[in-house]
């Protein structure tokens, strides 16, 4: 309560308690597991994988709550995608962490990020909902 949007998804991703590299060491593992397809390793990278989609239905979780109503009438999927977006940039900063080539600014260039995209999603649904406005009044204007 009391805080904006951007000011909740700030606060959120840009706490001094997120690691540098956000779970790197579940990611190595994971990358292995996702890329390796042999027998004794199925039961280790079908629970990874589980795990991740997890983590994508409580991101998507958190976004639908989060994201303002209108938009999310108009743009159902976008939970989903903010969240595998965000995962995936996660997941890209831990890969350059392991490899000492990481972010140090990644959850405030993340945040502003995730911020633009949503304020873009607004931008083209109120003009979606703007434009058949404006025929109408055009249309009332000729008769």
């Amino acid at each position: 309560p009391g805080e904006s949007f951007e000011q909740h998804v700030t606060r959120i991703f840009t706490t001094q308690s997120n690691p540098k590299y956000f779970a790197a060491d579940f990611w190595r593992l994971g990358v292995i597991l996702s890329v390796e397809k042999s027998v004794p390793e199925q039961t280790a990278r079908r629970q990874f994988l589980k795990i991740r989609e997890t983590q994508r239905e409580e991101l998507a979780s958190w976004w639908r709550a989060i994201l303002p109503q209108p938009l999310l009438a108009q743009l159902p999927q976008l939970p989903k995608k903010l969240s595998m977006l965000t995962l995936a940039m996660q997941d890209g900063n831990a890969i350059a962490g392991a490899s000492g080539e990481s972010l140090d600014d990644f959850q405030s260039i993340l945040t502003s990020c995730l911020i633009h995209l949503v304020e873009q999603a607004q931008q083209s649904v109120a003009q979606v909902v703007e434009k058949p406005k404006r025929i109408r009044a055009a249309k009332s204007k000729s008769l």
